[in-house]
Formats: C-alpha cells, structure tokens, sequence
C-alpha cells in the first residue's frame, strides 16, 4: 500500500521533511507498519498521483490563494486515486458560504452569518447599523487559520475605513462573511472537536485571532463539554447524510453567544489541523487509512 499525505511547499522541506506536526505523525505510524508513506506538496508539478492508493489531505494550509487551481487539483486526484477525505465533502466543505447554508437549513444552531456575494458593492457602516454590531469579524468565505480576517469596530471610523477597504478588496475574487464579534473568543478561546473514522476522538481549545507559531493555531487539551460533543457529533452525522459518505475525519469548531449557547463557527473537512497526539487519534486514523485500503483491495 502506498499513501501519499498531501501537505503544501510551506510545509516540506526540500529533502521531503514535513514541517507539520499532523503530517509528520501520520507518516511515521503508516511507515512503523510498513505502510509506504510519503509527504508531498499538492502544488508538486508533474508529480504521478496515481500511483498513491490513497491520498489523505493534509497540511495544504494555502489553498485559498489559489482555490481554484486547488479544486481542479483535487478533482484530478480523485479521478486517479481514492482520495481522503472524499472529492464530494472535499467540495461541498470548501466555501464556507455554501455549506452554511446548508446546515442552517437542517437545523443547526450556527454563528450568525451575513454571506456577502463576490461582485456585490457593499456598504461595511450600513451593514453594521442594520445587524446592530458594534464589533463583527470579516472573513473569505474560503479560507484558513486567519487568512483574509478582520475585526471591525463600528464606532471607530478608521476601523470601518480599513475594513471596507478590505471588504472591496477581496469580493473581486469571492465571497466573504460578515460575523459578530463574540467575546467568548477571547475569554473562552473557540473549541475544537475532532472526530476520526465518524467517531468522537477528542477535543481542544484554540484561540481564533491569538499568535501563531507557523501558521499553526495555539491550541490546548481540554475536557470536552458533553453538550457541545453533542452538538459536533450531529454536526457530522448531518454531513455524512447530506453527503451520503463517511468521513474519515473532520472538526467541528465551536463557540458561545453572550447567553452562553453553544453556537458552530466552522467545520473543517479539508485540511484541519487534528492534534493527533491526543487521546489515541493516531492511532485510530492510522487504521481507518488500513480499512478504507482493505475495503476496496
């Protein structure tokens, strides 16, 4: 068996060193079992995918500067290989605009969302008046980490300056969502919740706008709340249905309005970074890699 582990130029060192912890992990368990395993940037020109029998997505962190030369690469693969997670959730999870809708329409309690469309003149201060937010958050409806984020203050007319700017700037080439700030963000740090092969694995806490070390988001262990492993685990029952597959991992990252109420801020099918050093999810991927190998032997 030969699993490539798709990661980005950033993140592999020119000798094929994978700089990302998830990947690096990955690797070493597949290749302690004589698993042919290998880290390779999905931007690799002329590289032979199909000679993977597998492909899981890994750390390909800078997709959305060029996102659609990643979908095109993504259905290149999957025309050639088994690719992980599947083509179908990789698309369907790729604009964030698009599977929120979706979830909003089965139910799902989500952040408050104003998708703003590509192409659309939109005024940031009126927007802001009509949501009555003081602070709200703009982001690219594609996108990772912090990538293309900004805080916005409506009483601060700089603020609302810049932010417009950066609203313009970036609805020439997609869409972007327009948030509330919430200050749990801050004072509770934004969960994550990581499931491996459709099954709860673990959670962390990371801080959404907090620094990074290599574009990786400071994160730590905690115990997870039972309400919002609930709360995560319909989230992926809801998307392997919608989808009709199975996931071999995904994150659901969550977070709380000023009452307190547990709120989706994203879900993460793509490339989420997984800490698979906790709770034996290395473990369970590692074999969850085997299966989807052994089923289609």
């Amino acid at each position: 068996m030969k699993c490539i582990i798709a990661s980005c130029n950033p993140y592999v060192t020119q000798d094929g060193t994978p700089l990302a912890p998830d990947d690096r992990l990955l690797s070493e368990a597949l290749r302690a079992l004589r698993i042919d395993a290998e880290v390779v940037p999905w931007e690799a020109e002329g590289y032979l995918w199909h000679q993977a029998d597998l492909v899981k997505i890994g750390s390909t962190w800078n997709y959305p500067r060029s996102w659609e030369r990643y979908r095109e690469w993504l259905q290149r693969v999957a025309s050639v290989t088994r690719l992980r997670n599947p083509l179908e959730a990789l698309l369907w999870n790729i604009e964030k605009g698009r599977y929120f809708a979706d979830l909003r329409a089965r139910g799902i309690p989500l952040i408050l969302t104003d998708i703003l469309n590509r192409g659309e003149r939109v005024d940031l201060a009126s927007r802001l008046d009509e949501h009555d937010w003081d602070r709200a958050v703009l982001k690219p409806s594609v996108g990772t980490n912090s990538f293309g984020c900004r805080t916005v203050c409506r009483g601060d007319l700089e603020s609302v300056a810049e932010g417009q700017a950066h609203l313009t700037s970036f609805l020439s080439w997609q869409d972007m969502l327009l948030q509330p700030y919430l200050a749990s963000v801050e004072t509770g740090c934004e969960m994550s919740y990581v499931f491996v092969d459709g099954v709860f694995s673990h959670a962390f806490g990371k801080s959404a706008f907090g620094p990074r070390l290599a574009d990786v988001p400071t994160s730590r262990a905690v115990h997870p709340s039972s309400i919002e492993v609930e709360l995560a685990g319909w989230v992926i029952q809801t998307v392997q249905g919608l989808l009709g597959l199975h996931l071999l991992y995904g994150r659901v990252d969550i977070v709380r309005d000023g009452d307190g109420q547990p709120l989706v801020m994203e879900v993460e099918l793509i490339e989420p970074m997984l800490h698979l050093e906790q709770n034996g999810a290395l473990d369970r991927l590692t074999q969850g890699i085997i299966d989807v190998y052994c089923a289609h032997a």
